[in-house]
């Protein structure tokens, strides 16, 4: 018999007395109809709707979203098309990362970051961030990463040449706690 998404995520949350994350898991499943795509991305909508210090779902299977092309277009086309962070696990450890250091280089049309850090074995992730005018970015990295090749000029809004600028680099701990910028 289905169950309701919403009155079994309000159900989950009652339990959460601690308010720590809650993610939901969503099974996939077999089914590759339009409708089973809809009903997915209305219990992830859903999830972030009731739940927004905790904006997160688990796929199981996800072995089913990979071999579901409709599903997996749907995903990365729509609440999964921005990279995100875990979020913050206070309550395991807050102590964040010390900030790395970060030089630019500039050559003709490319502009590359570079990074160093202190401690690398408390990183993660890296999380670059840039901007072209008032257009904002931001990339994640992995832990390996240590540098990154950006256009030094982007395509405003009017085809305006926009310069990259306000470049910086944080580091992530495993508990999503991300250092200073």
């Amino acid at each position: 018999m289905p169950q309701s998404s919403p009155v079994l995520l309000g159900w989950w949350q009652g339990g959460n007395p601690m308010q720590r994350h809650l993610w939901p898991g969503i099974s996939v499943g077999r089914d590759t109809s339009a409708k089973n795509v809809n009903e997915i991305m209305s219990q992830i909508m859903i999830s972030r709707g009731m739940l927004p210090q905790s904006k997160g779902v688990v796929h199981w299977n996800i072995f089913s979203v990979s071999k579901n092309p409709p599903m997996a277009k749907a995903l990365i086309d729509g609440p999964y098309k921005k990279q995100a962070l875990v979020p913050e696990s206070p309550w395991l450890g807050n102590q964040a990362p010390a900030k790395p250091t970060v030089s630019t280089t500039t050559q003709a049309d490319k502009v590359t970051v570079s990074w160093t850090h202190p401690d690398e074995a408390t990183v993660f992730r890296w999380v670059l961030y840039y901007q072209y005018g008032n257009q904002k970015r931001y990339q994640i990295l992995n832990r390996k990463d240590r540098s990154v090749v950006l256009e030094r000029l982007a395509n405003g809004s009017g085809n305006e040449k926009l310069t990259v600028s306000n470049i910086t680099v944080t580091a992530v701990d495993r508990l999503g706690n991300e250092s200073t910028r």
